[in-house]
């Protein structure tokens, strides 16, 4: 779990009262979270974020360097999640571009199935 996802739902329970025996503790944690998820294979885990999503989190998911930059700038993301090997542009190329647009600081997660660096 990303640690700023662990921090707001760490606090979010440090605020609410003791929760109820019965009451699906954690279910709607990660509301307000929005990551955005950047892989070329729609199947992968990284697109599907299925936990996120269960807990809330308003996932948006991206395809490609284009389609991630387009996403990127039409709304706020508290994080971004991308493969380095994408269809159209390097990974760190679009990193690199993210970084340029966003408006504030943001949180980047790379990760990648390539055994060869990018740099």
């Amino acid at each position: 779990m990303p640690a700023l996802l662990s921090r707001r739902i760490h606090e979010r329970h440090e605020h609410d009262p003791p929760p109820d025996v019965n009451d699906n503790a954690g279910i709607g944690a990660a509301q307000g979270f929005n990551p955005v998820a950047i892989d070329r294979a729609a199947s992968t885990p990284i697109r599907r974020c299925p936990l996120l999503r269960i807990e809330g989190a308003d996932v948006a998911a991206a395809g490609s360097g284009q389609e991630a930059l387009r996403v990127f700038r039409s709304r706020h993301f508290d994080v971004v999640v991308s493969d380095l090997g994408l269809p159209d542009i390097s990974g760190d190329v679009l990193i690199r571009a993210i970084i340029e647009a966003a408006r504030r600081p943001i949180n980047i997660a790379v990760i990648t199935g390539e055994s060869q660096p990018h740099w």
